[in-house]
């Protein structure tokens, strides 16, 4: 009943907002009365709060199952980035609903709260460059955090780009094969 509850109120909440979204629309799209989703979480915040954890959650572990799996860094690389374009494609609407918190209402909170999860996350991908610059494959002249910082939101906006101007399906293997090589570009050894 949990992960209903989770799934529905991501919808509705990347639908409508947090703000616009209640617990009886929660209830109702459910399927139960108030008084059942008052037995599985005290409020609102609760649900969204245990939406956008099992989200980061199970997106980290993807991310490190995949990246540690890989024989390179450009493999490694091309991994973590297909791995957060299919998480854009299977939940679109718990990713929007965490983008749009992450600028929200909530921002300051989601940020102290799953910090350690939200820098996880980023160390993984440094770490995946710093392995890089070991192995030559990578400049040594980039600071790995940086490189990082600016990985993330190509990634991001390729991602958003192609959800918001592109009618129908898009190919998520092809997205980050794209991505990649304008990553490579820049930070490959000639």
């Amino acid at each position: 009943m949990k992960d209903k509850i989770k799934e529905t109120a991501a919808r509705l909440f990347a639908d409508k907002g947090y703000t616009s979204t209640s617990l009886r629309e929660i209830a109702e799209a459910v399927g139960v009365t108030k008084a059942a989703l008052y037995y599985h979480y005290p409020n609102k915040e609760a649900i969204f709060r245990a939406v956008v954890e099992d989200n980061f959650r199970n997106h980290l572990q993807q991310e490190i199952t995949v990246t540690e799996n890989s024989p390179d860094v450009w493999s490694a690389l091309h991994n973590w980035a297909l791995c957060n374009v299919r998480n854009a494609i299977d939940f679109p609407n718990t990713r929007r609903l965490i983008f749009f918190t992450l600028q929200g209402r909530f921002r300051n909170q989601i940020q102290i709260d799953f910090e350690p999860l939200i820098e996880q996350s980023f160390q993984s991908l440094v770490n995946i460059i710093k392995r890089g610059i070991a192995a030559r494959e990578v400049r040594n002249d980039m600071e790995p955090e940086l490189l990082a910082s600016m990985i993330i939101p190509a990634v991001n906006g390729a991602i958003m780009g192609r959800q918001f101007r592109v009618n129908g399906e898009f190919d998520p293997e092809n997205l980050t094969k794209q991505i990649i090589m304008f990553i490579k570009e820049g930070s490959s050894i000639q």
